[in-house]
């Protein structure tokens, strides 16, 4: 999602969004000049219990890692810590990934 804002360092916003069966891990990522504020995301599930908070930084970006999450609703807050900024927000299912050549190979007994 493109052009948001948190617009003073009061304002919050939420998603919403759903994960299907046989989901597999999902990225959030809030895209945002960090010269104009600084922003902190924050997961939460259906009952509202906090998944993650805040993120790793760097100059443009608050971001979450990975998470494999059950189905349900999840829901996604973005706020400020300081100032008000323009950002993006990304919600994305990871690709499965598939077996290597060499599987199975998961034992002592089967290693290659």
């Amino acid at each position: 999602m493109k052009d948001l804002s948190i617009h003073n360092p009061d304002d919050v916003d939420f998603f919403r969004f759903e994960v299907l069966p046989g989901g597999d891990q999902y990225y959030l990522d809030v895209l945002f000049l960090h010269d104009d504020a600084d922003l902190d995301v924050a997961l939460y599930d259906e009952s509202r219990a906090a998944w993650f908070a805040a993120g790793r930084r760097d100059r443009q970006r608050a971001a979450g890692s990975a998470w494999r999450l059950e189905p349900g609703t999840y829901f996604v807050e973005v706020y400020s810590i300081r100032g008000a900024a323009n950002y993006r927000l990304s919600i994305s299912a990871a690709e499965p990934v598939a077996l290597d050549r060499f599987e199975p190979n998961g034992t002592w007994e089967s290693a290659v």
